[in-house]
């Protein structure tokens, strides 16, 4: 099996922001862990840990979910996105609220708490997740595969009758931190009949304009920023639920009209495959 070094961060850092979910203010303080303890959560501090995996992810219509002590804690994608990109294996993680911050709908936010706290080398080495045989997952006109690859590869075709969504299409490669440039700013993007199917749910009491490019039947809430930006977006939360590896993840993977569930059934796929693997 590959390997690949051990880091954390050199310092503390905090981050402060409102859930989009409940709509209320949550705070994220990230602490520097020693080699082999991976990336664990907790809800405040001396309180019981859990190891973020996907063993921990609970269910939830558009988002990354995880129980701590009972209670789910959303929206952990894009946090969880920018760890992998930098290749941050042991990690502290304490939530006070409900749900990570959502910011504009972009990682960014995480990524500047990150070059904030530096990284640094810790000993040893954190077993790669290495898919060496096809794993599919086929659902009506839904696919999202893992293909052996000697680098975390993602490819994602995103089809939407809406004309302002259209047909999109992004490949991603993982060739360092500075790869994250090309995912990590690209913004969550939602139509707005979705909007309001999933706030009369009792969700996203604080979805806004500013956490999220709103797709109108005739307009942008703001126009996107980069090309592709919504492929790029769904390539974002790809890198983002596989790090519920709790590991660096070597594979192509390659998605046509997934999401955050189809991201965890391929995920705990591919984790199978491993323990079968002579």
């Amino acid at each position: 099996m590959i390997s690949a070094g051990r880091r954390t961060i050199r310092r503390v850092v905090e981050l402060a922001g409102d859930g989009v979910i409940a709509g209320r203010p949550t705070r994220v303080e990230l602490r520097p862990a020693e080699a082999g303890y991976g990336l664990q959560a907790r809800r405040g501090a001396g309180r019981e840990a859990v190891r973020l995996d996907v063993e921990a992810a609970v269910r939830h219509p558009n988002v990354t979910g995880i129980e701590i002590e009972g209670e789910p804690v959303f929206v952990w994608e894009h946090f969880l996105a920018v760890l992998h990109v930098w290749g941050i294996t042991d990690l502290e993680i304490i939530v006070e609220g409900s749900e990570l911050p959502i910011f504009d709908g972009s990682a960014v936010a995480f990524d500047r708490a990150l070059a904030e706290a530096g990284a640094q080398d810790l000993p040893g080495e954190a077993d790669v997740l290495r898919v060496t045989v096809p794993i599919f997952l086929l659902e009506e006109d839904k696919c999202l595969a893992a293909l052996p690859s000697g680098r975390l590869r993602v490819s994602y075709f995103l089809d939407y009758a809406h004309p302002l969504i259209g047909r999109q299409y992004f490949d991603w490669t993982l060739t360092g931190p500075q790869a994250g440039a090309e995912v990590i700013p690209a913004r969550s993007f939602v139509p707005l009949e979705e909007v309001e199917a999933l706030q009369r749910m009792g969700y996203l009491r604080g979805g806004a304009e500013e956490n999220a490019i709103i797709v109108y039947p005739d307009r942008y809430s703001a126009p996107p920023a980069l090309p592709q930006e919504f492929a790029r977006h769904k390539v974002l939360d790809i890198v983002g639920d596989l790090y519920l590896a709790g590991r660096p993840v070597c594979a192509h993977v390659i998605g046509f009209r997934t999401g955050h569930a189809h991201n965890r059934v391929l995920l705990q796929r591919m984790l199978e495959a491993e323990e079968i693997r002579p």
